[in-house]
């Protein structure tokens, strides 16, 4: 199965559903032919602690604070 072109994909969030998606991209190739290859590439949300942590931890290349301060 060859890879097709990286698709670079944002997630909004990095709680519970930021990192059930961030998985999902990972794995969505594995699982079926794509026509592209998905990689997360930014993850942002409203801690920018938190959010550049979970961006770690789930392989996001970059992290953005969002939000009112």
């Amino acid at each position: 199965m060859s890879a097709g072109p990286e698709l670079r994909v944002g997630i909004v969030g990095y709680g519970l559903m930021g990192k059930a998606h961030s998985y999902a991209y990972r794995v969505a190739p594995m699982l079926r032919r794509l026509p592209v290859t998905p990689v997360v590439t930014v993850m942002s949300g409203r801690d920018g602690d938190a959010v550049a942590a979970a961006a770690s931890a789930y392989g996001s290349l970059l992290s953005s604070r969002t939000g009112a301060s």
